[in-house]
């Protein structure tokens, strides 16, 4: 069995190809072995010379971004909230362990995967078959037949009986990767059980 890579990213804007960069990035991974998690939060100094003002504001980075000066990248202890400035070298090989050969669960992976795959250098260390946690639940809650798309996360979210993160959680990478989690665990069927490899 692969691990569970559920991840999220915060970004300068909407398109890798168009000088958008990741700046924050979480990852809870669930390795096989049954209740075992590790919960990582980087941020990575980003160029900012093609931002897009909104997608900055949406994620809040002018209020969040911690790297301290002269570094180029940080990860933040979940727990302690205590800012390790690291280089951006060895986040990228950390993120590459954490993911490899995981199968990456979010909320449109495929957004993350290509800004992951920019930071990455091009590697893709995850499976190639990523999961969206929201088509998977409007699937098991048979929503295709009610013809209603496209579905708002926080409206799955609530038939799944998970309540989506407040505002001071919400558009972070740690806050949307742990409601990535708690509505997998949701759906009936999924829970806390892997995905074959």
């Amino acid at each position: 069995m692969n691990a569970i890579a559920f991840t999220d990213t915060e970004t300068t804007g909407l398109d890798p190809d168009a000088g958008h960069d990741i700046w924050e990035l979480a990852i809870v991974r669930r390795d096989p072995r049954p209740g075992y998690e590790t919960k990582v939060l980087y941020q990575v100094r980003p160029n900012l010379d093609k931002a897009d003002p909104k997608a900055l504001e949406i994620g809040g980075y002018n209020d969040r971004f911690i790297v301290p000066d002269g570094h180029d990248a940080c990860r933040i202890d979940v727990a302690t909230n205590e800012v390790l400035p690291l280089p951006l070298m060895t986040v990228q090989q950390r993120v590459r362990r954490l993911l490899h050969r995981s199968v990456m669960v979010g909320s449109n992976p495929g957004f993350d995967a290509a800004f992951l795959k920019k930071l990455l250098d091009g590697s893709t260390p995850w499976h190639y078959r990523t999961v969206d946690v929201v088509a998977m639940a409007a699937t098991r809650l048979d929503l295709f037949s009610q013809q209603v798309m496209p579905w708002r996360s926080e409206d799955i979210s609530r038939r799944l009986g998970v309540e989506p993160p407040g505002k001071d959680a919400r558009h972070t990478a740690l806050g949307d990767a742990l409601w990535v989690r708690d509505m997998f665990d949701a759906i009936p069927g999924a829970g806390k059980h892997h995905l074959p490899s």
